[in-house]
């Protein structure tokens, strides 16, 4: 009897152990929304746009900037509709609709 009881009691040590050395993933979905922005007839993007990441009525969800490239990277926490939007001085502001229903990963280009 005490071998069994023994035996549970390291059973239970060690499945608490595994169970503590878990990270929270905020990202369970495994989502991932690669932006492009772009000048009018160039190949080319501005660095230091402001981007932003919209959930269809749910406010926005993330804030960044492209980089040197033109380009910004979201992680939605949960597969649904969302909306880029764009902002540089001297163009007008730019979005555009993402349906990410049935897809973890979508590419966005945006054209200023």
């Amino acid at each position: 009897m005490r071998v069994s009881h023994a035996s549970a009691m390291f059973f239970l040590a060690a499945l608490s152990s595994i169970t503590f050395g878990q990270t929270h993933n905020p990202n369970l979905a495994g989502t991932q929304i690669s932006v492009q922005v772009r000048y009018p007839s160039s190949s080319t993007g501005p660095q230091g746009a402001s981007v932003m990441l919209e959930g269809e009525g749910a406010g926005i969800v993330a804030q960044g900037q492209t980089d040197g490239m033109g380009k910004a990277m979201f992680h939605p926490p949960a597969l649904g509709r969302y909306v880029i939007s764009v902002r540089y001085p001297g163009f007008e502001p730019a979005s555009e609709h993402v349906d990410m229903t049935f897809s973890p990963t979508a590419h966005v280009t945006i054209i200023l």
